[in-house]
């Protein structure tokens, strides 16, 4: 009867859906708990930072009324979280500051002792040679790759946030495992050896693309007594989402097209965004260049038995210039990301072929085995410690609105996977160039927008 069963098209109907369920929830991952066991204990004796915050009752439960009342709000963005002073050590320590609570989804503040928080230290109170920063569960930026988001952005070399993994106490309570992310102000421009200019982001409240934006100055008090400074670098960052024919006059097309390539190599899809990446001026160049935040990778493991898979990947990670391409067909398409079009068409629909060239150049460095060996190589200590305390925390799976049932686990098969998939597609292909003579006239055609070659 078995055998008869498992042989109908009955069989094979339900078969595809129900593998297909199972790997989308990343319960075949529970065939990882040995591994995971194994990297938990030897992550066990190996200590990270810890931070210890200090409420007081009374401004504990402030924080607790505020949290009721932000989950009335259908969406977050909506509500403005309430402040309170703190008390923060750090080792011996003890530094004053403020705290609130923040997220613009309901998973940073629905579930006790795993909140997430945005701090402000008064001025001459430093961590980690910071002043304002904000502490998360890693489950909130997908766990480990969003600490690789930042480290292959610093290989590009651009602004990069400081992301650490700390151990937290409130009151002397263990909170566990969180991440500690750098804000954007003039430290973040310092440590990262650049000269003080404007950082601008989009205010998602009004919108989170580019069409009917509002722009924020992060660090605007330092630039309140230059208006026409501001004016002059927000007029660029105008141009940009315009879709300016000059558009490539105005950016620093090397960093964006890095930046770009980082997201295609770990489907960090999401920072693609408008509301996410944010934009520095450099004064000395004049340039816009881009500061990664929020890459937050949203793909499940890759997995070859996994008969979706390749769907999976067109909608969860396709390549910016995908979807910059989805916008020449249809502005309405779902996966159009306006921002990313404009860096690769102009109005007119007209590809920019120098800044796609640097994008090749940049997706095919990224992609290099020995860029990809030599990067995974040196951090991956780093790596190994901090998929072992995520393991010993908290690892359900991240679905961006809940998470589990079934479990994370970090696979490096993920980045070999892309990185093929992108050599692939982007790397020159000599099937696509025909060279022919007539009457002592060298002809070549180039059938492939990859083919990057002079004629020597």
């Amino acid at each position: 009867f078995l055998i008869f069963f498992f042989n109908t098209g009955y069989w094979k109907q339900i078969k595809n859906p129900f593998i297909e369920r199972l790997y989308n929830s990343s319960v075949n991952n529970y065939y990882y708990i040995p591994t995971i066991v194994y990297s938990m204990l030897k992550g066990i004796s190996e200590p990270i930072p810890e931070l210890n915050i200090q409420i007081n009752f009374k401004n504990l439960m402030k924080l607790e009324e505020d949290r009721n009342n932000a989950l009335k709000f259908e969406d977050a963005t909506e509500y403005e979280f309430l402040e309170v002073p703190i008390k923060l050590k750090y080792k011996t320590n003890s530094l004053s500051g403020k705290i609130r609570l923040k997220g613009d989804r309901k998973i940073h503040f629905n579930e006790k002792n795993r909140y997430s928080y945005k701090i402000n230290l008064k001025k001459q109170n430093v961590i980690f040679g910071l002043e304002e920063f904000s502490l998360m569960k890693p489950r909130a930026r997908n766990y480990a790759h969003e600490w690789i988001f930042h480290k292959l952005n610093a290989k590009g070399g651009l602004i990069t946030l400081k992301y650490e993994f700390i151990k937290l106490k409130i009151n002397g309570e263990d909170h566990g495992l969180y991440v500690l992310e750098e804000s954007f102000d003039k430290v973040l421009i310092e440590r990262n050896e650049r000269r003080n200019s404007i950082i601008v982001g989009i205010i998602e409240e009004f919108d989170a693309g580019i069409s009917n934006s509002k722009l924020q100055f992060y660090n605007k008090k330092n630039w309140q007594e230059n208006s026409d400074y501001l004016n002059s670098n927000l007029q660029k960052i105008r141009k940009i989402f315009d879709n300016d024919d000059k558009l490539t006059e105005y950016i620093d097309q090397e960093k964006w097209a890095w930046y770009f390539a980082v997201v295609d190599l770990g489907n960090f899809y999401h920072g693609l965004a408008g509301k996410s990446v944010k934009f520095y001026v450099n004064p000395l160049s004049g340039k816009v260049e881009p500061i990664g935040f929020d890459g937050h990778r949203n793909l499940i493991n890759y997995e070859k038995k996994n008969p979706t898979w390749s769907n999976l990947l067109k909608k969860y990670g396709p390549t910016s210039f995908d979807l910059a391409e989805k916008c020449q067909i249809s502005k309405k398409d779902k996966q159009c990301e306006p921002l990313v079009n404009n860096f690769f068409f102009k109005k007119d629909g007209s590809l920019r072929k120098n800044f796609y060239r640097k994008y090749v150049e940049a997706i095919n460095l990224i992609s290099s085995d020995n860029f990809f060996d030599n990067f995974f190589k040196k951090n991956s200590d780093q790596l190994n410690l901090i998929n072992s305390k995520i393991y010993l925390d908290y690892f359900y799976v991240d679905h961006i609105f809940f998470y589990g049932p079934g479990i994370y686990y970090f696979k490096i098969e993920d980045y070999i996977y892309k990185k093929e998939f992108l050599q692939n597609r982007f790397n020159l292909k000599e099937s696509k160039i025909f060279i022919e003579k007539e009457n002592n006239v060298i002809k070549i055609s180039n059938n492939n927008i990859n083919n990057f070659f002079k004629i020597k």
